[in-house]
């Protein structure tokens, strides 16, 4: 499942926890959590309604991009990404 999540140099949009949950109840809690994640963003997971961005999004999206000084690959891997609306590793 693609979906925005915080990491090494990146803060999810949302704040996080960690939580010990029973071994049962583990497959309800994830489907939770999904849901969750899924209605932050709700053209996650379908390809229908996928919108190309502008040209002045797409440039605002590049020198963010540019602003954090990572190496080509790693940006450009960035830019399509947002641009395609899908994961795109390089």
């Amino acid at each position: 499942m693609a979906h925005t999540k915080g990491g090494r140099g990146l803060k999810a949009p949302y704040d996080t926890t960690h939580v010990r949950v029973p071994v049962p109840i583990k497959d309800k809690i994830q489907g939770i959590i999904d849901a969750y994640k899924e209605s932050l963003d709700p053209n996650l997971g379908t390809s229908e309604n996928k919108k190309l961005l502008t040209p002045n999004e797409a440039i605002e999206i590049a020198q963010t991009i540019l602003s954090q000084k990572k190496s080509a690959k790693v940006s450009m891997g960035k830019l399509l990404t947002a641009i395609y609306g899908e994961n795109i590793v390089l």
